[in-house]
């Protein structure tokens, strides 16, 4: 599946190169963590909370330095990418801002950029099952919506680099069930090259092209695992016997890590 969205997608690959961090506290945080992650793929950061998954993610969107290493996207820095606006990043908290309305924190990024125009978004709008939407403030949205909503802006620029810090960790099962499908359906319309960081292994499983499980503090790389299910992946697939024993199989390094 890597190989064939690839070809549409924008932006390169990932480059970790035996990245650590520590604070001036002295706290390591990460260790030695070296991962490639394809243009075009999906990769999901797995592992114990205080593992480093948020700091490596920083370091990736170039929000953060290593201590030592190196972080390529392409051949380019990631403060490079950054600048451009070709980084997209959604957090577990939606973050819309409460006096603009769907439309308005969706088109924030370009707006921020002043380019005066009025933004294709009708394609993210309907994706998302917004429509109808656009005009409601962030406090009459429900918590699903408001979490499209994040997402939604996050792709809004159409970034090379997508960073999600797990953007559905607040939402219920069955209501994350539907937004992870949505999601997948409105990113392989022209995949940006993603890390995905996420507590749940149901969720990395349904979304992964690969899942790198990470280690207590300092987080360090224990395990690889490829999802080869193909996409788009149906909602039936939670009723797969392959797809639970693949979260089995993961369940079980992620015990290790704890370890």
């Amino acid at each position: 599946m890597v190989n064939e969205v690839a070809r549409l997608a924008p932006g390169g690959t990932i480059s970790i190169s035996k990245v650590s961090k520590t604070f001036n506290n002295q706290l390591r945080a990460i260790d030695a963590f070296s991962a490639n992650v394809p243009r075009g793929s999906l990769t999901a950061l797995l592992g114990p909370s205080g593992c480093g998954k948020t700091t490596l993610l920083r370091i990736i969107c170039g929000l953060d330095n290593p201590t030592s290493g190196s972080v390529f996207i392409g051949t380019e820095l990631p403060q490079t990418l950054r600048a451009s606006g070709r980084i997209g990043m959604a957090f577990q908290e939606p973050a819309l801002l409460p006096w603009r309305t769907v439309w308005g924190n969706i088109s924030l990024a370009l707006d921020l950029r002043h380019t005066g125009l009025r933004h294709p978004f009708d394609d993210l709008i309907a994706l998302f099952k917004l429509t109808g939407s656009e005009n409601l403030y962030p406090s009459q949205l429900s918590g699903g919506m408001a979490q499209r909503v994040a997402v939604a802006r996050a792709l809004a620029s159409r970034p090379d680099i997508l960073l999600l810090d797990e953007p559905f960790g607040a939402l219920d099962w069955f209501l994350r069930r539907r937004v992870i499908q949505d999601f997948e359906g409105v990113w392989l319309t022209s995949p940006p090259t993603t890390v995905l960081v996420t507590h749940d292994t149901r969720e990395a499983v349904f979304l992964a092209d690969r899942i790198i499980i990470m280690s207590q503090r300092p987080g360090r790389v224990i395990g690889n695992v490829e999802v080869d299910f193909p996409r788009p992946r149906p909602l039936h697939i939670f009723a797969d016997p392959a797809y639970h024993a693949m979260c089995d199989q993961i369940d079980l390094l992620c015990a290790a890590s704890y370890d």
